[in-house]
C-alpha cells in the first residue's frame, strides 16, 4: 500500500507541471480590449489615430477569413495612400484555437506579399520592407500581426508584451 501511495505522489509531482501547461496560456492577460491594445501599439512607434483608421467591417472576412473564432478584432490601415502599414489585433473566443487564426493571418500575409511583389518595386524601400517583413504572433488569447518597418515592429511587439504580460 505504501508503495502505491508513494508511486501516486511521485506521478503527481511528475505530471502536475505537464497538466498545468495544457490549460490556457497563463503568462498573458486576456482582459485587454483590442482598442486599448491598438492605442498602446500606435503610441509605441509614434503613430496616432490621425495616421490610421479602422478598416471597414468586412475587411477581415474579405481578406483573411471567417471571424467566427474571434471575440473581437480591429485592423488599422493608414490614412495616407502609398503607405503599406497595417496593424491587426484579434482576440480569440473562449475555446477557439489561436493557431487556426494565426494560420489564416499567415496565409493573408503571404498572399499580400505575392500580390504586391512586383508592384512594390516602384515604392520606397521602407514601404517594401513593411510587406516583406510582415509577421504574426500569438499572445495567449490574442493574435497580432503587423505590416511595419522592423524598427516599428520591434517597438510594437514590445508594447504588446508589456500590455499583456501577467
Amino acid at each position: 500500500m505504501k508503495r502505491i501511495i508513494s508511486l501516486s505522489i511521485l506521478l503527481l509531482f511528475v505530471f502536475l507541471p505537464v497538466l498545468s501547461s495544457c490549460g490556457p496560456d497563463a503568462q498573458y492577460r486576456n482582459d485587454v480590449s483590442v482598442s486599448q491594445l491598438a492605442e498602446q501599439i500606435l503610441n509605441s512607434f509614434g503613430g496616432s489615430d490621425s495616421d490610421f483608421e479602422e478598416a471597414e467591417s468586412d475587411y477581415y472576412t474579405v481578406n483573411i477569413g471567417n471571424p467566427e473564432n474571434l471575440e473581437s478584432y480591429t485592423i488599422l490601415l493608414p490614412k495616407q495612400s502609398g503607405n503599406f502599414s497595417e496593424i491587426g489585433i484579434c482576440k480569440i473566443k473562449k475555446g477557439a484555437n489561436a493557431s487556426d487564426v494565426e494560420k489564416s493571418v499567415r496565409a493573408y500575409i503571404e498572399s499580400q506579399q505575392k500580390k504586391l511583389a512586383s508592384f512594390l518595386s516602384s515604392y520606397e524601400p521602407a514601404e517594401v520592407e513593411k510587406i516583406q517583413n510582415a509577421s504574426v504572433k500569438i499572445y495567449g488569447d490574442y493574435v497580432i500581426y503587423f505590416f511595419l518597418t522592423k524598427a516599428d515592429q520591434s517597438r510594437a511587439y514590445s508594447a504588446v508584451e508589456s500590455a499583456l504580460k501577467v
